[in-house]
């Protein structure tokens, strides 16, 4: 199984960075797999409250719900296969009992059950998503494929879900990040090659820069007190800092840093331009569980530790 990390890295591929990971490579023996969404298990009952929510971390919101639209017909849209990869943690993988889970398989759930359409899961390497998405043989693609892509193929794009923004962490009990001008002579650990990088040495120059080769050696430099901080891709540093390999060391200082340029445009859904219909329609069923808090559950339940 591929590790979160690296597989984050490789899908959600920022403007203006040379050396993300490229996409995994899946066996030739792939055999594409049906699910059906409702078959996942649902835990809506252990559903987070607003002030746990409050407590655990921020969660992000892209919506004005001042904007009303009009519930679109369930017979309109028909029923839904969504394309995605199985080598995706923690979006979508196989977990140990075979079956697909994960961000995207339980989103997928929560976007049809409030459109009151059935829907299926249908995996396919991600370098054969377009491609499977062109022949008429899936509806939308939800998998992280990145934006610029997506748009080169022609495809319709729903709203944006989910941000992945760049943040800075330290050891456990630090004060906030101090401003730009007060950085002087603090150290900062990075991966070399990378968009966060480039955005270091853009805005915060002045500071002690540290490149190192790989997102593990930066991190394990600010763990051992090797660095005073340590900045990178905040999804994947929030899976970091909530599991083992941080033992408990650290956490984030400062706000998240978005700027597309240099940290992508976020995750999206992608459709066919033949089906203007499933975006309308999925782009109303994203900002309703927006609006009553199913969303905020998901995120929270897959990304305790916050990275907002």
């Amino acid at each position: 199984m591929a590790r979160c990390e690296d597989s984050l890295a490789s899908r959600i591929k920022p403007q203006g960075s040379s050396s993300f990971s490229k996409v995994f490579a899946m066996c030739a023996t792939v055999v594409a797999m049906l699910v059906p969404v409702s078959g996942f298990a649902q835990d809506t009952d252990e559903a987070l409250d607003r002030q746990q929510q409050a407590t655990l971390g921020h969660v992000p919101n892209y919506w004005d719900f001042k904007t009303v639209g009009d519930r679109p017909s369930a017979e309109d849209l028909g029923s839904v296969r969504f394309l995605m990869t199985d080598d995706f943690p923690p979006f979508s993988y196989l977990a140990r009992d075979g079956q697909l889970a994960g961000f995207h398989v339980d989103f997928a759930r929560v976007l049809c059950d409030e459109l009151q359409i059935s829907c299926q899961i249908l995996v396919r390497p991600y370098v054969d998503l377009v491609g499977t998405l062109g022949d008429g043989k899936g509806d939308a693609i939800l998998s992280g494929i990145a934006v610029p892509t997506a748009l080169d193929q022609g495809l319709l794009l729903s709203d944006v879900y989910l941000t992945t923004p760049a943040r800075f962490a330290a050891k456990a009990g630090s004060e906030d990040l101090p401003k730009v001008e007060e950085m002087a002579g603090r150290s900062i650990s990075f991966v070399t090659g990378t968009s966060h990088e480039a955005f270091l040495r853009g805005f915060f120059g002045q500071a002690d820069l540290r490149p190192y080769d790989s997102r593990f050696a930066a991190r394990r430099a600010l763990r051992e007190g090797d660095v005073d901080f340590t900045f990178g891709d905040g999804l994947s540093l929030s899976l970091w800092l909530n599991g083992e390999q941080s033992k408990g060391c650290c956490q984030f200082v400062g706000g998240p840093y978005l700027e597309p340029r240099f940290f992508g445009n976020g995750f999206t859904m992608a459709f066919s331009p033949t089906r203007p219909e499933l975006k309308q329609g999925f782009d109303y069923a994203i900002r309703e569980i927006f609006k009553s808090g199913k969303f905020a559950e998901l995120y929270l339940r897959y990304f305790p530790v916050s990275f907002f």
